[in-house]
């Protein structure tokens, strides 16, 4: 039996990974800040230890102990400025603590999930970014982005030339069943519930939660080493996708696209309000990356991992039929 260790096993992703870990037959070793014992069934061959990425690299080589695999999921996403230093510590010096352990404890492979975030947005809706494309966003100095492509940079450095597997994964932005807990839905709440008056002029891409899991388990068979996957589908606007989800929820979709001038405009004024105190949902980082389109090529995913793709209105979908069926 393969003995996994996996970080960020209480979110919306690694909730859906560590089921199908599960049915591949490993032994789970869930490591969490706050451990949830009532998550998963009881008949699951789980171990839950308390522990933080940021904690020694001795203190989670012992954790790590006799394991084959790592799948580091935790990370923090945020798009305020404030959140910047934090999420260089999290996501950038917690993914070094989590590699080096790995590699003291003997570790034969560690699968790092990253994000498109690390590779780049474009302003040009002709544009469709891919796994080499230049990092274009360093000017902008959004913590998310910046702090997930350092931390690629250094597991790639680090890792080089160590005998540990490493793997890359580049979701673009994840739908399915469930999803609704994520902080980043509040938005597609607003749209569900036909509250959200206007539409972001920007782009993203979609994929399916069941095929981001998929490419872990076809990283195992076809992966290079430190080399990254895009797991990613359709690019849409985010005018489509808001419609998505207000035909599925049966409400008014927003009828007003905003252009980016304004939008920023509202997002500047937002961060004014924020320095005086007043705390506002919004900013001018959350409009900026709303203006871009993130798109991106999964080419290099259906050529050498054989990976295929679900619907991605099917995602979406599903991710609102959950959150209805909750009432939420």
């Amino acid at each position: 039996m393969v003995r996994s260790f996996v970080t960020g096993a209480t979110g919306f992703l690694g909730s859906h990974l560590v089921r199908r870990l599960i049915q591949e037959g490993h032994q789970l070793t869930l490591m969490a800040r706050r451990p949830d014992f009532q998550l998963f069934p009881h008949h699951y061959p789980i171990q839950w230890v308390s522990g933080d990425v940021l904690d020694s690299k001795e203190q989670l080589a012992k954790l790590m102990d006799r394991h084959q695999r790592v799948y580091h999921l935790a990370g923090l996403i945020g798009y305020r400025p404030e959140l910047r230093q934090r999420m260089f510590e999290v996501n950038v010096l917690g993914t070094e603590h989590l590699v080096d352990a790995a590699m003291m404890a003997g570790v034969e492979k560690f699968f790092y999930v990253s994000s498109v975030a690390a590779i780049g947005a474009s302003t040009n809706p002709h544009e469709i970014l891919n796994e080499e494309s230049a990092y274009n966003l360093k000017e902008r100095h959004w913590g998310y982005f910046d702090s997930k492509h350092e931390a690629e940079r250094r597991l790639i450095q680090k890792t080089q030339s160590h005998p540990i597997m490493t793997y890359i994964l580049n979701p673009s932005t994840i739908y399915g069943a469930g999803d609704w807990k994520k902080g980043s839905r509040k938005v597609q709440l607003l749209v569900a519930r036909g509250k959200m008056p206007f539409c972001p002029p920007g782009g993203v891409n979609v994929v399916h939660v069941e095929d981001v899991i998929e490419s872990f388990i076809l990283l195992e068979k076809f992966g290079k080493k430190n080399r990254r996957y895009i797991i990613a589908h359709e690019n849409i606007l985010l005018k489509t996708l808001f419609e998505w989800i207000a035909q599925v929820a049966k409400a008014k979709p927003p009828r007003v696209t905003l252009p980016c001038a304004i939008l920023k405009g509202i997002g500047y004024f937002a961060d004014f309000a924020n320095y005086l105190g007043l705390r506002m949902p919004f900013n001018s980082e959350n409009a900026g990356v709303a203006c871009l389109y993130h798109w991106f090529s999964n080419e290099r995913a259906k050529a050498e991992l054989q990976l295929s793709f679900r619907s991605s209105f099917v995602a979406v979908k599903e991710s609102v039929e959950s959150y209805l069926s909750q009432g939420v």
